[in-house]
């Protein structure tokens, strides 16, 4: 008897099993879901244009840049200078129109007798025509005893004799040839004849 009522058992089994198979609702049939629609992106901003610079602006220019500083040379950096050369002096000219005092007068055996010229040194005080650098002149005059010849047209008194200390305005000029006494022969500057003299008062210029 056990083994039909095993045998009922499947069977009613089997049989709810159909019977639920049956009974069970037809699948629902799922519409898909539509995406949402896509809205266009917002055409873009347009971008304002810059103002035209206002002709104020345009004359302000921008400061210029400082320049870097220099740096300072060290005392191994700097080089020595080179000596100055000497100005070479001015050529003394061949005329010369002169005020200078007597500085040192001579004299010679003869004088009086003899046409002797002499050197005779001079402190220049003004260059009146011509160019001469030099302080000390030196000029042939004839012998001190004679005199000088008087310069017309200018200021002054005929020189009588010469005495240190006098001054005298001169034309004198540069000659290659002639002769006379020079006692100042280590003195290295040009030697002047006296064409005329005059005595001028001792302020003078």
């Amino acid at each position: 008897m056990r083994p039909h009522r095993a045998l009922f058992a499947l069977v009613a089994t089997f049989s709810g099993f159909l019977t639920a198979v049956e009974c069970a609702p037809p699948p629902t049939e799922t519409t898909p879901t539509p995406p949402p629609p896509v809205e266009p992106a917002p055409p873009p901003e347009a971008v304002e244009a810059a103002p035209p610079p206002t002709p104020s602006d345009a004359l302000e220019a921008p400061p210029p840049p400082t320049p870097p500083a220099e740096p300072v040379p060290t005392p191994s950096a700097i080089e020595a200078a080179p000596p100055a050369l000497p100005t070479p002096a001015s050529e003394p000219s061949t005329e010369l129109t002169v005020i200078a005092r007597l500085v040192e007068r001579h004299s010679a055996p003869g004088c009086g007798v003899l046409h002797i010229k002499l050197v005779m040194r001079y402190e220049i005080l003004e260059v009146v025509e011509g160019t001469y650098t030099g302080r000390d002149l030196y000029v042939a005059h004839s012998c001190p005893e004679m005199g000088a010849d008087r310069c017309r047209d200018v200021p002054g008194q005929a020189v009588r004799g010469f005495r240190n200390g006098d001054v005298h305005r001169m034309r004198v000029q540069r000659r290659r040839w002639g002769s006379y006494m020079d006692l100042f022969a280590d003195k290295q500057l040009p030697r002047y004849y006296a064409r005329c003299a005059n005595l001028v008062p001792p302020e003078s210029p």
